[in-house]
């Protein structure tokens, strides 16, 4: 899922960051839990750039943008689909 069509208000919270979520910004993750038509295959790696704990359909989830390898522009991805490889870049 692409950032089109989220508001400012809500992707300026994402890029803030969420200390509730329990994957930080800046770390490095590989999606999991792919499904056949999603555009990033398992095993792709990325890097968080923003978090946010949203309620969505009344439960807490966990919301990243993560900057994928090979991409020019952020995807938001639901934590359960992520898996956490390290804490920082560097």
């Amino acid at each position: 899922m692409r950032l089109q069509g989220l508001s400012d208000e809500v992707v300026a919270e994402l890029r803030k960051g969420d200390k509730r979520c329990p994957i930080p910004v800046g770390a490095k993750v590989t999606k999991i839990k792919a499904s056949k038509e999603d555009r990033h295959k398992n095993g792709t790696k990325g890097i968080v750039n923003g978090s946010l704990l949203m309620n969505i359909n009344g439960h807490d989830t966990e919301c990243y943008i993560v900057l994928f390898k090979g991409d020019e522009l952020d995807s938001l991805m639901i934590g359960k689909n992520l898996k956490l490889e390290s804490k920082s870049t560097s």
